[in-house]
């Protein structure tokens, strides 16, 4: 469930590409972004959506994005919704620690190839561990798209798997943050 912040987190990378655009440019994440967590648990699968992710992305770009020197995004626990009252306060109680209620992302570093490999820095329930995942990014007319899938193993980040039904329900300690962040080009806002 923090992982789906996570990649808010996580991803949280939104970047847009101009055609013929080579200088460094700040993208903003646009409001058809979406952002969403996976997972399991002994009773059945489960999804929660993330609403209202926010952030950005520096970029260097022409007809494709040709590096990145910075980008962070944030999610408010509270932004997490999980289409169920008694799931969203699990989550809110597992992820909400009192002094961080949001969770956040910053790149470190990024290695753009056929895919963009994506570094940096995950905060969650007050810890803060590195991720490595791969994002791809795709221009079409005048928006940039950028997708992925975080796995997240929530006990790194010292949270304690949900559970509810005295026990019974048990959620699994992975869970995936899945991301489509749009973001318009500069020149065609």
């Amino acid at each position: 469930m923090k992982t789906l912040l996570l990649f808010l987190l996580a991803f949280g990378l939104s970047a847009s590409t101009a055609t013929a655009q080579t200088d460094s440019v700040k993208l903003t994440f646009s409001p058809d972004s979406k952002m969403w967590v996976t997972g399991t648990s002994t009773v059945h699968d489960w999804k929660c959506d993330v609403k209202d992710v926010t952030g950005s992305v520096t970029a260097s770009v022409s007809d494709a994005v040709t590096s990145i020197s910075a980008g962070t995004f944030s999610v408010p626990v509270e932004n997490i919704d999980c289409d169920s009252r008694t799931m969203n306060k699990k989550v809110n109680e597992a992820l909400n620690d009192k002094n961080t209620p949001t969770i956040s992302f910053t790149i470190e570093s990024t290695t753009i190839g056929d895919q963009i490999d994506v570094t940096g820095v995950l905060t969650l329930a007050g810890a803060t561990k590195q991720l490595v995942f791969p994002v791809t990014a795709v221009h079409t007319g005048n928006t940039v798209t950028f997708a992925g899938e975080v796995p997240v193993v929530m006990s790194d980040f010292n949270v304690d798997p949900p559970t509810a039904m005295l026990g019974t329900l048990k959620t699994g300690d992975e869970v995936k943050v899945h991301f489509e962040i749009v973001t318009n080009i500069p020149d065609a806002q």
